[in-house]
């Protein structure tokens, strides 16, 4: 995910005046680890699937962050 990409995605979703951080995460969002952990994958099959475009993703630092609500690229790719 792209800088525009993600101030589209605030923008589309009404987040513009809504927080953004609390107790040391970004709202709405899960790391690629806790990802990985629930689509039962690894991270390497993680940075894969944001590098295919099968999910969306944004690195800050050394942290890629994956909106909560994505959804398994395997089960959508099934159905």
């Amino acid at each position: 995910m792209t800088g525009r990409e993600l101030i589209i995605y605030i923008l589309e979703n009404h987040l513009e005046d809504a927080p953004i951080y609390e107790d040391g995460k970004f709202i709405g969002f899960m790391t690629a680890a806790e990802a990985a952990a629930k689509f039962e994958v690894g991270l390497a099959t993680i940075r894969v699937w944001i590098h295919q475009g099968l999910l969306r993703g944004i690195k800050i630092e050394d942290t890629i962050y994956i909106p909560q609500n994505a959804t398994n690229p395997l089960v959508t790719k099934l159905n």
